[in-house]
């Protein structure tokens, strides 16, 4: 295994936000180009990634993903073949022909074996079964940019043009719409979901520009804003049910955020964007 050595930045803690309405629409002021070096210090991180497989592609991918539905991983290419994977990651054959091509812009696997998600572009929402054949067709269907499975739960959320809706999976139709607080001009490219906790229900965060919205997916309603968490287009979104944080990514930084979004790490010095 080889180790990989990467420098990172730790950042001091931004100051805890203020309760009641004030938490609702958050800027972080302390942008990585305006750090001093007393607000720093460098730290060595060193990890090791085993390399398993390699596999070309003729053509360039689009989105990948991985679940039941897929029995392994799933990837659509720019031509609308999809490829299969085992779980270790050896290509697996379609019992399908392989000269079917679909014309959506994302596949989400869901936790039914057989069962994944064709979705955009536009208001495009649809179960397929294990060929890819429709199955289902979302009803009234709004813009869709990305879509995520609730885990362990049979709902799916989407998210695109000024919304974030939560849909019954096996018949996708639509339990919550939510487009209060969100106009036309955010548009929601990334997605992570946060399970139950303590102090709260299940919530949806929506990446927008360099912004996230904080969704409640059952009482369907924006509970808060963070700006300016990067300058530029957040391309990177997840959230860590360990240590209850969240990580964004844009250009060539990566951002570790707090429970109440202070900022604990920024890893800096990537040679290139990071999409995921």
């Amino acid at each position: 295994m080889e180790n990989l050595k990467e420098s990172c930045l730790e950042s001091r803690s931004l100051p805890r936000p203020g309760k009641g309405a004030e938490k609702r629409d958050e800027v972080c002021t302390e942008p990585e180009d305006k750090m001093s070096d007393d607000d720093v210090k460098l730290s060595i991180l060193t990890h090791g990634l085993l390399h398993i497989f390699h596999l070309s592609c003729e053509d360039n991918v689009c989105d990948m993903t991985c679940g039941e539905g897929a029995a392994g991983f799933a990837s659509l290419l720019s031509s609308g073949r999809v490829q299969f994977y085992y779980p270790d990651g050896r290509l697996r054959e379609s019992s399908f022909s392989p000269s079917i091509t679909i014309h959506y812009a994302g596949l989400t696997s869901t936790q039914i074996p057989g069962r994944l998600v064709g979705w955009g572009p536009g208001a495009i929402l649809t179960l397929l079964d294990a060929e890819l054949k429709p199955l289902v067709h979302a009803v009234e269907p709004m813009d869709v940019r990305v879509c995520k499975v609730r885990e362990q739960s049979n709902e799916l959320v989407s998210g695109g043009m000024g919304n974030v809706c939560v849909w019954c999976l096996t018949h996708l139709v639509c339990r919550k719409r939510v487009v209060e607080g969100l106009g036309t001009h955010m548009v929601i490219t990334q997605l992570a979901l946060v399970p139950d906790r303590a102090h709260c229900g299940p919530t949806a965060l929506a990446a927008y520009g360099g912004a996230v919205v904080v969704v409640d997916l059952i009482e369907g309603r924006v509970v808060e804003h963070r700006k300016n968490l990067h300058l530029r287009e957040i391309t990177g979104l997840v959230y860590c049910p360990l240590t209850d944080s969240v990580v964004t990514a844009s250009d060539m930084t990566i951002r570790v955020w707090g429970p109440d979004w202070e900022l604990q790490m920024s890893f800096v010095g990537h040679s290139g964007q990071k999409m995921s």
